[in-house]
């Protein structure tokens, strides 16, 4: 049978509709038929940019959630008919595991089960956007886990900053910092208030303001224990540098690596910058459980019992046909929202 796919052949070109095979999953793969896909803001950027080095001809799609068509002899974790939300492997060598087609090959200990109250819109984007999130916080704080079940950890009297609490990851990030017990503050546009603080932000502040006016804001909720930059750019670098250079220094863990001239991303020398790919850190030998307990454990279990919310999504027409207009999208940006598709 055959099998749809969207293929970058030369970066920052259109991506191309070209009929590929349907794979056979290997004894340790999950042959997954896609529902939906979810967005990330990073796809566009290696698709017209080349903001992550890969080689072409190459399928992106780190996101999404389907059913399981076939498993390998070895897979015991989920069999045909399951529905999953599954995280691409960042090897965008192998075609065969980009989810920008109908049908792709997943890996089992990317892969998490969807409990039935759950719809595939809403587990498409929580891999790519909570992995994230675990990756950042175990970097950040060290081994602390919130409870799968949606009980809120006891108040630890310690301030988190999330900048950028209405983004996808921000969103994530607000509501694992408050089940772990953490005082969050965070910045949203005040359409996006109400939201923020139902996930379990304590304080918000209007990032639309002068940089000044939030430098000060910011500065009076202070001073925080740990910083966690949701949207990566420059200006935020800017602001929460000026911030904690303010307030003692200290250490902004971010999304994005520093893309162009670093020199945009200056921050006074009492201030360090942390980037790394956080979803392949799970993959280092020491993060084995960390890996097991997000995917087998916290997604699937989280999901049911509430204590993941799943990031609010607009829901674009088109499928693989329009991948390319979608991704055009995603560049121009969906405010607090995941841009998704059905396949």
């Amino acid at each position: 049978m055959s099998n749809k796919a969207a293929v970058v052949e030369q970066i920052g070109s259109p991506v191309v509709i070209k009929t590929v095979e349907k794979y056979a999953p290997g004894p340790d793969e999950i042959l997954v038929k896609n529902g939906v896909i979810s967005f990330n803001p990073l796809e566009v950027k290696m698709q017209k940019f080349g903001a992550i080095p890969y080689s072409v001809p190459a399928i992106l799609g780190f996101s999404s959630a389907g059913t399981v068509e076939a498993v390998g002899t070895n897979v015991s974790y989920v069999k045909p008919g399951d529905r999953v939300t599954v995280l691409a492997p960042f090897d965008l060598t192998d075609l065969r595991t980009g989810h920008f087609q109908e049908y792709y090959i997943a890996l089992p200990r990317y892969t998490s089960k969807i409990p039935d109250s759950v719809s595939l819109e809403d587990a498409s984007s929580v891999p790519s956007n909570l992995v994230t999130v675990v990756a950042v916080f175990d970097a950040m704080l060290g081994p602390e886990r919130p409870s799968p079940d949606g009980k809120r950890a006891a108040p630890k009297g310690k301030k988190l900053l999330v900048y950028g609490g209405s983004s996808s990851v921000g969103g994530y990030a607000i509501k694992y910092a408050s089940d772990l017990g953490y005082e969050v503050i965070t910045t949203s546009s005040p359409q996006n208030k109400e939201f923020v603080t139902s996930l379990g932000a304590s304080s918000v502040v209007d990032h639309r303001q002068p940089a000044e006016k939030i430098v000060a804001d910011l500065k009076a909720l202070g001073p925080f224990d740990a910083v966690f930059d949701a949207i990566g750019t420059p200006e935020p670098t800017a602001i929460i540098g000026q911030v904690l250079a303010e307030t003692g220094g200290g250490i902004i863990f971010t999304t994005l690596p520093e893309l162009g001239d670093s020199a945009v991303y200056a921050k006074p020398d009492t201030v360090k910058r942390v980037y790394d790919s956080w979803p392949q850190v799970l993959d280092r030998e020491e993060q084995k459980a960390l890996l097991e307990w997000t995917y087998h454990v916290y997604i699937p279990e989280g999901l049911r019992s509430g204590a993941i919310i799943p990031t609010r999504n607009f829901k674009v027409p088109g499928g693989i046909d329009g991948i390319q207009e979608i991704l055009d999208k995603s560049l121009a940006g969906v405010s607090g929202k995941r841009l998704i598709t059905h396949v």
